[in-house]
């Protein structure tokens, strides 16, 4: 920013300071819409409802193997 105010040849003070406002305004909003894309990058795009639907039958598989296998630790055969 010093740069740019030293290299421009401002007619008043006035000039000078509504250029530092400026040059500071765009300065903040360029570092908020990198940190908006940054944000944005890092998140997960929710699944499709056939994945989620896939992955809920491929839990409750699981959920049912570990009921039979609790079952048959109970059972009276092994008893």
């Amino acid at each position: 920013m010093a740069y740019q105010l030293r290299e421009r040849a401002h007619a008043t003070l006035t000039d000078m300071q509504n250029r530092v406002v400026s040059v500071q305004e765009n300065w903040i909003a360029k570092r908020n819409r990198a940190r908006a894309e940054r944000r944005t990058t890092f998140k997960e795009k929710p699944l499709a409802f056939e994945q989620k639907l896939d992955a809920i039958i491929k839990g409750m598989d699981r959920l049912g193997d570990i009921v039979e296998t609790v079952s048959a630790w109970n059972s009276p055969r092994l008893r």
